[in-house]
């Protein structure tokens, strides 16, 4: 494949150095993302956080979007598998976490996972979960994202995974989404996820506003003429 002069192949995770993933996603993931930036998480290195979000690598579902003449990934999409019995996996791990910050942050995460309902919406029990969505700087804008997930929407269907499920807390990840047909299943602005006393737990800057849980549903459009 190629972008203007550059040339780049999207190639599954695991052939990746780890580190070169990594090192991506503290340019990229951990400065920036809306929710991290929140919580005052951006720029710190934090190795639960780290920890989590590399875990998905070792399930072989993950691609990076990498030069051909280079080891720096240009843009990453690190996947899992999420099963009905997961329910409650965040909170747990987040009782561990020594980071109360990282704590709020895996407890948001949980938040979605029940309140969305995606196992009583579309009778599923196997989910593919697109988790994180990261370009670098230099190449945001021209599609690198919306390859990727296009590769990992066809993954996902070669795999028999009834439903693709991306969680977007960026208002930039809810377009890439939308523009790959996929529909909104929950949406929750962050100015009503809130304390116990009714005060915002989140406090996110424009245009990140709400995050969203877009869905394809992959066992409906198999069965569509």
């Amino acid at each position: 494949m190629k972008l203007d002069d550059l040339e780049y192949d999207l190639v599954l995770a695991r052939n990746v150095d780890a580190k070169q993933i990594l090192g991506m996603l503290r340019r990229t993931f951990f400065l920036d993302e809306p929710l991290i930036q929140a919580l005052g998480l951006a720029g710190k290195q934090n190795i639960e956080l780290e920890k989590f979000c590399m875990d998905c690598v070792d399930e072989d579902l993950s691609y990076v979007a990498l030069p051909k003449c280079g080891v720096a990934p240009l843009s990453v999409c690190l996947n899992g598998t999420f099963m009905a019995k997961d329910i409650g996996h965040l909170e747990k791990l987040a009782c561990h976490c020594l980071c109360k910050k990282t704590q709020r942050l895996l407890r948001f995460w949980a938040y979605l996972d029940r309140e969305s309902e995606l196992w009583n919406q579309y009778g599923v029990s196997r989910i593919f979960e697109i988790r994180i969505l990261a370009t670098d700087q230099r190449y945001r804008g021209r599609g690198l994202a919306t390859s990727l997930v296009a590769k990992s929407l066809s993954l996902a269907k070669e795999l028999g995974f009834p439903l693709v499920r991306m969680d977007c807390t960026s208002y930039y990840s809810s377009l890439a989404a939308k523009r790959l047909g996929m529909e909104m299943a929950y949406s929750l602005k962050y100015s009503d996820y809130l304390t116990n006393n009714g005060r915002p737990i989140i406090d996110t800057a424009p245009p990140h506003n709400s995050a969203a849980i877009y869905v394809h549903n992959i066992g409906r459009s198999a069965s569509q003429p």
